[in-house]
């Protein structure tokens, strides 16, 4: 784990950071590993005009050679399918973070398009259910396209005429398939 210290519209200085730490009671976290370089919790502090804000680092723009993060892995730019109406993956993430999903749950995605909050519950390891009035946004025929990013690589699309639907998501990024009815 890794603590950031933050203030609202200056900065503050490393050994005031330091400081705000140390009165921090860290004695029941003692069991845990403190590490800088690839923390895999970040707790930040932030300290506004008359308030203090202690909180968990979801995602964060700063992307280095460590991150693996869903922020950029589930990223609509790396997505090999995308239908008109995608939803934004962060936005998918916190739905499912705020819905509580976790392994085993069964989720039902009545809008399911391309697959962004499916996606986001299938990583937590839910069961996933969805169902779209619009077929051919499920089966890849006219409405949907494939990603415009030519670095996109999907391993298991060995032909290139090959059609891309809400399937080849979740075989891109190794979930389980969803039930689409």
């Amino acid at each position: 784990m890794k603590f950031r210290v933050e203030t609202k519209g200056k900065k503050i200085k490393r050994d005031q950071q330091v400081d705000v730490i140390e009165k921090l009671d860290l004695h029941e976290l003692e069991p845990f590993k403190f590490d800088m370089k690839t923390p895999e919790v970040v707790f930040l502090i932030l300290f506004g005009d008359d308030e203090v804000i202690f909180g968990c680092v979801v995602a964060s723009g700063r992307q280095s050679e460590h991150d693996a993060h869903f922020h950029f892995k589930y990223g609509l730019k790396v997505r090999p399918y995308l239908s008109p109406t995608c939803l934004d993956h962060e936005l998918a993430f916190l739905m499912a973070n705020q819905a509580k999903v976790t392994a085993g749950a069964l989720v039902y995605d009545p809008f399911v398009g391309s697959g962004s909050i499916a996606i986001a519950c299938a990583h937590f390891g839910a069961l996933v259910i969805g169902s779209d009035l619009d077929e051919r946004v499920l089966t890849g025929s006219s409405v949907g396209r494939k990603s415009y990013n030519k670095d996109v690589i999907v391993e298991h699309v060995t032909n290139k005429d090959e059609n891309y639907n809400i399937f080849t998501n979740f075989k891109h990024y190794g979930l389980p398939l969803p039930d689409i009815f």
